[in-house]
């Protein structure tokens, strides 16, 4: 049984934890609405580029679309795989980083018939994957040096790489899509090859292209994908930081509950001591009297 000392001692403890959850509530809120104002300005910008991808594509010639190498098809076979995946680098933020962890491992069990490789966004995917000794050809803590267009740029630039030099066959992106406020949804994007859309029966439109149709579409083609990494931190930066915040509101009411239990506690033992001291008192008299 906890002692009248011991239950003040734990009610001021959860009472300092719960300014502490309060405090990061705050912190997050904040950091998510800046986050999240810079997600609703690339989003637009991104489906804009990918519009104009495909409807260059839609009118290019076959035998054009046929030599570009980021245009191949898959091989048949065993299919090496690059696999992005995008966690955060710090906790107390429910189940976002180990829901995105189980996924991704999914992900990679399913394609036991080829080779998959690991690029991975933020210190607790690295840790997790790390463990289980897969293969990490590229890692970012999103806490660095590098801000989050450099970190789309180049992990944009070394998977194009592979896939023209044939070391991989296709590339995926896995991270969360911000929803609402109160969940997010795990999204895994297919973004290598390029699946060229099927042509226009009517109303094509004829481009002119500067230097070749060959550059311009591998231009195009990369910074789309360049555009989709850039907008998948953001979209998974905005689900870290309101999952974040609605975990420390959690906290901050449980808190709030463990208080009003231990105090209803306390109150209860400290009337049990009164009334035993009293009793104690009152027995005491009942016998000096019987004494006398």
């Amino acid at each position: 049984m906890a002692t009248l000392r011991q239950i003040r001692n734990r009610i001021r403890g959860v009472r300092k934890t719960q300014k502490i959850t309060r405090a990061m509530k705050v912190v997050a809120a904040t950091r998510l609405g800046r986050v999240q104002k810079r997600l609703f300005t690339s989003r637009p910008w991104v489906d804009r580029i990918k519009e104009l991808l495909t409807n260059v594509m839609e009118v290019a010639e076959d035998v054009v679309i046929q030599d570009t190498p980021l245009l191949r098809k898959e091989e048949k076979g065993p299919i090496n795989s690059v696999l992005i995946v995008i966690t955060s680098d710090r906790g107390l933020c429910g189940a976002f980083n180990s829901n995105t962890n189980r996924f991704a491992l999914d992900f990679i069990e399913s394609k036991a018939q080829g080779e998959v490789e690991l690029v991975v966004v933020g210190l607790k995917g690295k840790r997790y994957f790390e463990g289980l000794g897969l293969n990490i050809i590229l890692q970012y803590p999103l806490v660095g040096t590098l801000g989050l267009d450099e970190i789309a740029k180049e992990i944009a630039t070394k998977v194009i790489e592979l896939f023209i030099a044939e070391e991989i066959d296709q590339a995926y992106i896995l991270y969360n899509e911000f929803r609402t406020f109160l969940a997010g949804k795990i999204t895994l994007e297919k973004v290598l090859p390029i699946e060229p859309p099927r042509k226009r029966a009517i109303g094509k439109i004829d481009y002119l292209y500067e230097p070749n149709f060959k550059e311009v579409i591998e231009s195009l083609i990369a910074s789309t994908f360049k555009g989709v990494v850039y907008r998948a931190l953001l979209e998974s930066q905005t689900t870290e930081e309101a999952a974040r915040m609605m975990a420390m509101d959690y906290a901050t009411e449980n808190a709030e509950e463990i208080i009003a239990d231990l105090t209803l506690s306390y109150h209860r033992k400290r009337q049990e001591a009164i009334t035993r001291e009293m009793i104690e008192i009152a027995s005491g008299a009942e016998a000096l009297k019987g004494a006398v």
